[in-house]
């Protein structure tokens, strides 16, 4: 009998210690405090002259709040046009194609869906990328394409061409000054951060190609049209990137911003959903 005891001890003990750390882990962790954030439906309301935004399967769906949600009322602290975030809909759940066009969505978000443990299906894949090909802008920051954790790996390299990046090559995170350098300050994506460089004070990480360890030049050039540099570090683990033809617009953003951000970072993001959707 004392034996049985102490294996519902020790089962005991393996859950209160060993449970968490068996678990996936998102990147970056969810603070505790927001672990009981509660989603608010905000559905998106077109208006004219309004940019409208619309989450797909993001991070933030396990309940991390984030620069965004400042974003839904303080929009006008960092531009004229007005926009309207719907980040529930679809923020924890899956979509279709017919979904996207009945959203009237000016501009798709993926806010670190591998990081946050969503891997995109292949029809998903395929109805974000015939969405944004059909006149829209999309948005992804962080880890868009790749995670692993724990031997477990969230694959969404299929939407690395729609941002101009290899779909065929691993990529992974690394530790970044969060130092960014402009390349293009007439780019409207700059719009309102001053100076010829910036500090984010977002999670100081990076996706990358994992192969070359950095962003090298091959990487940026592999599509056509190949994706406009705007902003990176010296050290070229993180980039800033806009891929435009049309009214088609792919910005990808390698480190978080939106994580604990500053007001240069939500300038950022401002700009990101609404530049594009304005010429």
């Amino acid at each position: 009998m004392s034996s049985r005891i102490n294996a519902i001890v020790l089962f005991l003990v393996v859950l209160a210690f060993g449970g968490p750390a068996l678990a996936q882990q998102t990147n970056p962790p969810v603070p505790a405090a927001d672990r009981m954030h509660s989603l608010q439906v905000t559905p998106l309301h077109k208006q004219p002259g309004t940019v409208s935004v619309l989450f797909l399967t993001s991070w933030e769906c396990i309940g991390g709040q984030t620069l965004w949600d400042d974003l839904k009322t303080n929009w006008p602290n960092f531009g004229s046009i007005p926009i309207t975030i719907d980040d529930t809909t679809y923020i924890c759940s899956s979509f279709t194609y017919q979904d996207l066009v009945n959203s009237g969505a000016d501009v798709l978000v993926l806010s670190d869906p591998a990081g946050g443990n969503y891997q995109y299906t292949a029809a998903e894949n395929q109805a974000i990328a015939q969405y944004v090909k059909s006149g829209h802008v999309v948005v992804g920051t962080y880890l868009v394409f790749e995670w692993t954790d724990n031997g477990e790996t969230w694959d969404n390299r299929a939407l690395a061409p729609l941002f101009g990046f290899q779909s065929g090559i691993d990529y992974g995170a690394a530790a970044i000054t969060n130092d960014f350098i402009k390349h293009d300050s007439s780019s409207c994506l700059l719009t309102g951060i001053p100076g010829s460089s910036w500090m984010s004070f977002g999670y100081a990480e990076s996706q990358i190609p994992s192969t070359a360890g950095k962003w090298t030049r091959a990487a940026v050039n592999n599509m056509k049209p190949v994706p406009k540099l705007i902003a990176d570090e010296s050290d070229a683990l993180a980039l800033i990137t806009a891929r435009q033809t049309g009214n088609v617009a792919a910005v990808f953003i390698s480190n978080f911003p939106e994580y604990n951000g500053g007001t240069d970072d939500e300038q950022l993001l401002y700009n990101s959903v609404t530049c594009f959707v304005a010429q």
